[in-house]
């Protein structure tokens, strides 16, 4: 306290962003109104009055914090790290503020009989979601989920008409992008381009990471739908777009009532594949930052130390997500195949 006072002054000197992993209490953790408490946050606290500036905390993945401090979109980092001589190649440490020894863990033959399910399940619920609220943490989870999955759906659609638009060209010219763009889409695992786009792409612009999200996944269901909306339009018999075209159609016009509609019926189950998969694929966005549904099963489990409920909870709920999706999907197949 005497070293670093409290101040009292309006920060002046900029925002001082600190990555902490937000799972090691009482060192660091995430309550239910999503605040980041903890030692490391007083800590950092008290470190930004001294300097006078705003503090902005960022959590995420132990894995991540390494490269979001490396690639300058944090200043520091206050959380449990190991000092070793390659990590100090790429980063600077300070002085060692406690030092930690590492014990094994074992469950006890004494410990209580299994109570039976009903019980496991009160518990479960009870120290999982209803204390000190952590449903709340699941509840802005989906949120994020959601809206990653909903807005890269749309923008992915606008998206691969465009590709299926070039793709359906006699210039082979307006095909070669597709192409490339295509292979590099396919060759890359998700979580890589996602990765190369925080880090790299976006790498020190500040963008917000929900919209790096968004913008990755768009080009993947990009990719996809315009080659699945590709093929549907090939599907369609030729004979009739010509006997369109001999009954005073435009070429445009005989896409619209011919092509179109029959097309739209073969790509919709692909189309509704397609975005099940983006729901359970947004499960990866953590590793940039984000505080999505499987995130926060994450930062339950860091305070409950539940093996199985958390895990299992958020399980059910990706389960009952993409259930529904493809509830309403089938309806809407239903209606269009009328």
């Amino acid at each position: 306290d005497e070293d670093i006072p409290h101040q009292t002054l309006k920060p002046v000197n900029g925002t001082l962003t600190v990555c902490d992993t937000g799972n090691y209490p009482p060192l660091v953790y995430i309550s239910a109104g999503e605040k980041v408490n903890g030692f490391d946050i007083d800590m950092v606290e008290r470190f930004a009055e001294y300097l006078n500036m705003d503090l902005n905390i960022v959590t995420m993945g132990y894995d991540a914090v390494g490269p979001y401090i490396i690639s300058g979109k944090a200043d520091m980092s206050a959380c449990l790290l190991a000092i070793t001589p390659d990590r100090e190649e790429n980063m600077l440490f300070g002085d060692p503020i406690q030092t930690n020894f590492a014990c094994l863990i074992v469950k006890s033959e004494s410990g209580e009989a299994n109570t039976g399910l009903i019980a496991w399940l009160k518990d479960g619920v009870q120290n999982n979601l209803l204390k000190e609220s952590r449903w709340k943490l699941i509840v802005s989870g989906i949120n994020v989920t959601l809206t990653i999955s909903v807005t890269a759906l749309l923008l992915g659609t606008l998206l691969g008409c465009l590709i299926c638009l070039l793709l359906t060209r006699k210039t082979k010219w307006a095909k070669i992008p597709v192409y490339i763009y295509n292979a590099i889409i396919r060759g890359l695992p998700v979580v890589v381009l996602l990765m190369v786009f925080y880090y790299i792409v976006f790498g020190k612009s500040g963008v917000s990471p929900v919209i790096v999200a968004i913008a990755a996944f768009s080009l993947v269901e990009g990719a996809g739908i315009g080659s699945n909306l590709k093929g549907a339009i090939d599907t369609v018999d030729t004979v009739q777009i010509e006997a369109a075209r001999s009954i005073g159609f435009t070429a445009f016009g005989a896409f619209k009532r011919v092509t179109l509609p029959q097309a739209i019926k073969v790509a919709l189950p692909g189309y509704l594949n397609g975005f099940v998969e983006l729901v359970k694929g947004t499960a990866i966005v953590g590793y940039i930052a984000i505080q999505d549904l499987s995130r926060a099963g994450d930062i339950i489990r860091s305070r409950t130390y539940d093996a199985y409920f958390p895990i299992l909870f958020v399980a059910l709920v990706y389960l009952a997500i993409t259930s529904i999706m493809v509830w309403v999907f089938k309806l809407i197949i239903r209606r269009v195949a009328k």
